[in-house]
């Protein structure tokens, strides 16, 4: 992750706003498809539904609240808490 990081930081045109530290880098490649396809280089792997799942209800809801079907997020709304779509490996 060092490493990439340091390639971003070295030879990016992004926005210096956006990102500046490494905390931030790693956001953005477990939340941005973009992001990870033009930085990522294989570094994290996709979270499957269940996991996802239960990260937004985790952010979203309250605690003790386990895999409910009729319970469906929307994981793109803005209203609620982002949700990764990645973990790094």
């Amino acid at each position: 992750m060092d490493k990439l990081f340091e390639k971003f930081m070295t030879t990016s045109e992004g926005d210096p706003d956006l990102i500046w530290n490494k905390e931030q880098f790693v956001y953005m490649l477990l939340t941005d498809d973009d992001f990870y396809q033009k930085w990522g280089e294989n570094c994290c792997e996709e979270l499957t539904y269940i996991e996802r799942y239960n990260i937004w209800i985790g952010k979203n809801y309250e605690t003790g609240i386990e895999y409910n079907p009729e319970i469906v997020p929307d994981f793109e709304n803005d209203y609620y808490e982002p949700t990764p779509k990645r973990k790094l490996k």
